[in-house]
């Protein structure tokens, strides 16, 4: 696009002094048909500008709309899952959950109680060695962990087995709830 508008101008000056040197007509005659050609070629190039501005922004809202899909799609299968399951961004806060998720958590929480929030804060009281297994897992380690248990703030006990990868999907099995 810029070569064309700092040619074209070039270009149509020099026919135009190609043809009143050539004497096909004066020079008020040739600057009045470099005026019109050029803002005939400039119209035609906005016009081309406007339409190509018109189709990536129409592969935008597309490809915007099939990313909404697909995150709806990932959002129900999360929410859905037969097995407790969150995923979270690099500072471990929720980006989705399962209702088994939830009612593994605690019974009072819904999903709009942790989308957004930090698992550790929601888990103030999650032992260390569970914090370090998660923060290894956001530095691209898969983690297992075979059956385990921590004492949760209402006197309860936690038996889990955890999967953790390093795409930042935790699966969490509830064996059993003391």
């Amino acid at each position: 696009m810029l070569p064309a508008a700092i040619l074209l101008p070039a270009l149509i000056g020099l026919l135009r002094l190609m043809g009143q040197r050539a004497g096909l007509y004066e020079m008020e005659f040739g600057v009045s048909l470099i005026v019109s050609i050029m803002i005939v070629v400039f119209a035609a190039l906005i016009f081309w500008t406007a339409k190509q501005l018109q189709r990536a922004d129409a592969d935008r809202q597309a490809t915007h709309q099939s990313l909404q899909c697909s995150e709806d799609r990932l959002r129900r299968l999360i929410e859905n899952a037969p097995l407790g399951v969150a995923m979270f961004d690099r500072e471990m806060r929720y980006l989705a959950v399962s209702r088994n998720w939830i009612r593994g958590m605690q019974a009072h929480l819904t999903n709009s109680d942790v989308l957004g929030k930090s698992h550790f804060d929601i888990h103030p009281s999650m032992p260390k060695r569970w914090k370090d297994l998660f923060r290894k897992g956001l530095n691209g380690e898969t983690i297992r962990t075979e059956e385990d248990m921590f004492d949760r703030d209402d006197r309860s006990e936690e038996h889990t087995s955890e999967l953790q990868s390093p795409c930042n999907l935790v699966c969490r099995l509830l064996l059993e709830k003391k």
